[in-house]
């Protein structure tokens, strides 16, 4: 999985780098974890959901502020209003397919969490 500046090129006006680099990596682990619980096309759809999360609007309202909440789910890290926001774009079919792109759990499917 790539994490860092191999998954986002960084913009260094805003000195997202590492902050980026931090939750992509987070991201991973997570994304490796669905993967052992719920094999790969669960996996596949939280890597391309946290992906967005990580990208939705302006960097200061996307995760929470305290290091200490950061936990590798991203529906715990980022914020509800960017996992809401971009849960209704994809939904909406504004950006991606709600069948490859929104994890079950976001879509409320049978069988989820």
């Amino acid at each position: 999985l790539p994490v860092g500046d191999a998954l986002i090129e960084p913009f260094w006006p805003q000195g997202l780098g590492i902050n980026r680099g931090f939750h992509t990596a987070i991201d991973a682990a997570w994304v490796a974890d669905v993967a052992r619980r719920k094999g790969l096309g669960e996996a596949v759809r939280e890597s391309r959901f946290a992906y967005e999360c990580l990208n939705y609007g302006q960097w200061s309202h996307i995760s929470k502020y305290v290091a200490d909440e950061w936990v590798t789910d991203p529906l715990r890290r980022y914020t509800p209003t960017v996992v809401k926001g971009v849960a209704s774009m994809v939904q909406a079919g504004k950006k991606g397919d709600p069948e490859e792109d929104l994890p079950l759990r976001v879509r409320g499917d049978a069988g989820a969490e």
